[in-house]
């Protein structure tokens, strides 16, 4: 057992340090087919994602880090099967033309997560300024109805 979990450590290292070098390659101004070429890893193109759902073939760990990269910016995440170094090569803008229906539930909810927002931020600025305490035994008096 301590050589299987020792075993399985050094596979996950020996991983690690690949995908750092290649993803260091890339930063340096390689391409990531150069980059994987240099390492003996395959490059494959990974299908057009939403924030929301990860298609078949792209790690749910690479959807949060995909959005916040630039064009032509790579990353580098963990999945349960190793590492993955990725690089945005698009952006697809949406057409709120296209899904009319789709495109007002995300506004509908877009607004409702900005006053979920709006409310609580106004309410911690409020007990920040107004620094209230509570009663316990008014409260114990009252849950108890005395």
């Amino acid at each position: 057992m301590v050589r299987a979990d020792w075993l399985r450590d050094a596979t996950r290292r020996a991983a690690e340090t690949e995908a750092a070098a290649v993803l260091a390659k890339v930063k340096e101004g390689s391409s990531l087919a150069d980059a994987a070429s240099a390492a003996a890893l395959q490059v494959r193109a990974l299908p057009a994602t939403s924030r929301s759902s990860a298609p078949d073939g792209v790690p749910t760990q690479l959807i949060t880090p995909l959005f916040g990269l630039k064009l032509g910016e790579p990353t580098m995440v963990e999945t349960p099967d190793g590492f993955v170094v990725a690089v945005l090569v698009a952006i697809n803008e949406a057409d709120p033309a296209a899904d009319p229906a789709g495109f007002a539930q995300l506004r509908d909810q877009l607004a409702k997560a900005m006053a979920d927002d709006t409310e609580a931020l106004f309410g911690t600025a409020l007990r920040d300024r107004a620094k209230p305490s509570l009663n316990r035994a008014q409260l114990n008096s009252l849950v108890q109805g005395e």
